[in-house]
């Protein structure tokens, strides 16, 4: 960290250009803006680069590099100064090599799984790395710019830099950036991770009452339709709601609109930047539905109960929805899925891993030689296959996994925090205060499951596109509550009938509509007629 406060500092003074290399996912694209923002609010003469994910890929690349000098020789620059990486770069052993080549001071601030031996970079900063004393090793890559400017700016108070104290720049603006990324990109919300976000939240909540909010965020939530000013932001609208309208930018090759539009002070580019990012999430769902159904298919065809992994490939999948699709796989066949699209000799593609299967160290205990590169972390990964040995990777990203992990048990399993919880004592007010008190949810600090027994289900009907949505109301010693079940339209028919006695796992979710924030319940899973009620060990 040192080395690095002391490069960035020496740039400030000397004038010289400092260029923030980002990722194209939500965290690299939040972590992008958080450093260049941060930079030019000292006075830095600053840059940002985000790569194409599909003429470039993921991490630092030559050809990235060339544009970067190019464009800083255009703008009179006798030298590149100083690359600052953000979520990318500690796999880029090459690439760094070339940056620093080129005349670049290199500094790379990563929390993907280090390789065994490092880039050679002025400084690495990663929370991961051999020898690193911050105690804290899960943060998204956001966190850890967001504590590269912590840094900084104590470093720059320590050198004198302000004369008032007043005039130190106060880094709470920009916690609603940290928030953002760290949600998106699924890092356990726990710890330092669970104060970032719970702190930019609360942030991002206070701007939208005061309505501060920067006229990118502004025109975000307006097509999110999310009532911003009038109830709490919470983590699950950033999940849900505006983290697939970023990622759907990085991952049909135009993340750098989403850059843009976190960055406008126009009100008038922040509306129709919105509104692209709002028409790409939408095409980036079409393509996504597409190869989800010619991956299911293929998957349905070659999966047996003694599968315990999935790889699958084919030409012209789009390879900016693999990852998601793999997920989706993930949890419909229970077990870790790498899908890769073919174009020109190599394969390029995504994994997903269930728990207790680790993604980054199957991939290393892979044969050299069937894997060109790969990066990432536990849960998922990045990789290049060369074609022609796809089928000796299948087999042997199968055989890891079946020697390293055939005792982890792959079977899904829904675990209940309460039980026999009874509506009477559920939809009261100071339950709700406790709970809200639990939040923000997410990986590693899910939503509570509760289970209901003896419960009666009425007034259903089927919502959203495709009817793939459930609309009901639920009833239970005389008290009703309203409900959602998605993608469980196609429950109806299995429920016709047998309306009198349902068991049902459920969270609790916040329905906002005209203004008016009510508490409903989400459906998970249910039993009907069951001989015996919902509990952990049959679920």
């Amino acid at each position: 960290m040192e080395e690095a406060l002391a490069i960035i500092a020496g740039a400030l003074r000397d004038g010289r250009p400092l260029t923030v290399y980002g990722d194209y996912d939500v965290d690299g694209i939040t972590a992008t803006v958080l450093v260049y923002s941060f930079l030019r609010e000292l006075g830095g003469k600053s840059f940002y680069y985000q790569p194409n994910r599909l003429t470039e890929g993921y991490g630092v690349n030559k050809g990235g590099l060339a544009s970067i000098c190019q464009r800083l020789a255009a703008d009179g620059f006798a030298e590149p100064g100083v690359l600052i990486t953000v979520d990318c770069g500690i796999s880029d052993a090459e690439a760094v090599a070339e940056a620093k080549r080129l005349g670049f001071s290199v500094i790379i601030t990563d929390h993907h799984e280090p390789p065994s031996r490092l880039p050679t970079a002025d400084a690495v900063i990663n929370p991961l790395q051999s020898g690193c004393l911050f105690p804290f090793k899960q943060l998204a890559g956001v966190g850890v710019a967001f504590f590269l400017v912590m840094g900084l700016r104590s470093y720059l108070v320590n050198q004198g830099s302000w004369k008032d104290d007043c005039d130190i720049p106060n880094l709470k603006k920009y916690l609603d950036w940290v928030a953002f990324g760290t949600i998106a990109d699924m890092v356990p919300l726990l710890g330092v991770n669970r104060i970032l976000v719970k702190a930019g939240l609360e942030a991002l909540t206070d701007k939208a009452g005061r309505k501060t909010l920067a006229p990118g965020l502004l025109h975000l939530f307006n097509v999110a339709n999310i009532a911003a000013g009038d109830r709490q932001i919470t983590a699950e609208d950033i999940a849900y709601r505006i983290g697939p309208r970023i990622n759907a930018a990085g991952r049909l090759g135009v993340s750098a609109k989403a850059v843009e539009l976190l960055l406008t002070e126009h009100d008038d580019d922040a509306r129709q930047l919105a509104m692209e990012l709002d028409e790409v999430n939408q095409e980036r769902k079409n393509i996504e539905n597409g190869v989800a159904l010619q991956a299911t298919q293929m998957a349905e065809s070659s999966f047996n109960k003694d599968c315990r992994a999935l790889v699958l490939w084919q030409e012209g999948w789009h390879p900016g929805v693999l990852g998601i699709v793999a997920a989706r796989l993930t949890d419909m066949f229970n077990c870790p899925t790498v899908l890769l699209t073919v174009d020109n000799g190599m394969a390029k593609g995504s994994g997903r891993s269930v728990p207790g299967v680790n993604l980054y160290e199957v991939l290393v205990a892979c044969r050299h030689e069937n894997i060109e590169k790969f990066g990432g972390h536990e849960g998922a990964a990045g990789l290049v296959v060369r074609a022609g040995r796809l089928e000796s990777f299948r087999e042997n990203f199968k055989q890891v996994i079946l020697e390293k992990y055939s005792v982890v048990d792959m079977t899904p399993k829904l675990w209940l925090d309460e039980m026999h919880i009874e509506f009477s004592e559920l939809f009261q007010e100071i339950f709700f205060e406790n709970y809200n008190r639990l939040r923000p949810f997410g990986v590693g600090n899910p939503e509570p499951v509760f289970a209901a027994n003896k419960c009666r289900i009425n007034a259903t009907r089927t919502v959203g596109a495709e009817h793939k949505h459930l609309r009901f109301t639920m009833e239970q010693d005389g008290i009703t509550a309203r409900g959602i079940g998605f993608d469980f339209g196609r429950g109806v028919k299995e429920l016709d009938g047998k309306l009198s006695s349902m068991d049902m796992a459920f969270t609790l979710r916040q329905n906002d509509f005209r203004g008016k924030t009510s508490w409903e319940i989400n459906l998970v899973d249910f039993l009907v007629d069951s001989q015996q009620p919902l509990q952990n060990d049959n679920i």
